[in-house]
């Protein structure tokens, strides 16, 4: 499914308000209710006012590598009808290698029965965080998850 769109800045700002783990895109500058957090997305010039910097993955020098990622779980009833799929995501891998749970979002789906387990796998994986400048930084990753029924997994 493509992203959400909406109209102005004020309706992104009330969907992603309304809407928990969703994220929104608006012009710098938008004032912000306290209620929405910034992530700034960047290419390396460090993020003032408190905000968060977070770079693409095309940004920065080491993009995060999983170092474990849990076994995935296939849905009993999408496995027994024969379905195969996959999910993208989206999400932001931290300074330490943990995924932000607040930032996975589907950004594909061929089944919504497979977005669960495919959430659910991210959400426990461990990375070796992005690295730019010799230093450890949050990095938005987007990652495709297999649900294939010769291996079940990734």
């Amino acid at each position: 499914m493509p992203p959400v769109q909406r109209g102005t800045a004020a309706e992104v700002i009330a969907f992603v308000a309304g809407n928990p783990g969703a994220i929104g895109y608006v012009p710098a500058g938008v004032q912000l209710p306290a209620s929405v957090k910034t992530l700034r997305l960047g290419t390396g010039a460090a993020a003032g006012n408190g905000d968060v910097q977070i770079y693409s993955s095309a940004a920065v020098e080491e993009p995060p590598r999983a170092t474990s990622v849990p076994a995935l779980r296939y849905p009993a009833m999408l496995r027994q009808r024969g379905i195969e799929g996959h999910v993208v995501l989206q999400f932001v891998v931290d300074d330490r290698g943990r995924v932000d749970s607040e930032s996975i979002s589907v950004v594909e789906s061929t089944n919504g029965g497979f977005e669960s387990a495919a959430i659910e796998v991210v959400r426990r994986a461990r990375f070796q965080p992005g690295r730019n400048d010799g230093r450890p930084v949050p990095v938005q990753v987007q990652q495709t998850i297999q649900f294939t029924l010769s291996g079940g997994g990734e």
